[in-house]
């Protein structure tokens, strides 16, 4: 958990490594730009909170690989466009 700090910049590709991280919580930030493909490796997040920050662009399309998702958290994130209907993928999710 990376929330509520001063943090800056992009979502660095690295985190796209971290293949067995399960909770990825960078709510309430200052973070900016799209996030990274590479975060399509993270197969096995739970839970995804992005709120409050300053991202670019939409939800991505790989979101759909996040299978095992079941929280996710995007208010206030700076995203836009549609909800994707690969949403509907995530048959874990309790919390949207």
């Amino acid at each position: 958990s990376l929330e509520n700090n001063n943090f800056s910049g992009t979502v660095p590709p690295e985190l796209g490594k971290l293949v067995n991280l399960n909770n990825l919580i960078l709510s309430a930030n200052n973070l900016t730009g799209e996030l990274p493909l590479a975060l399509t490796n993270l197969t096995k997040l739970t839970e995804l909170r992005i709120s409050s920050n300053n991202f670019t662009g939409r939800i991505p399309d790989f979101i759909q690989s996040w299978k095992q998702l079941q929280k996710l958290e995007i208010q206030a994130s700076g995203l836009q466009g549609p909800i994707p209907s690969n949403i509907s993928a995530l048959s874990n999710l309790t919390e949207l």
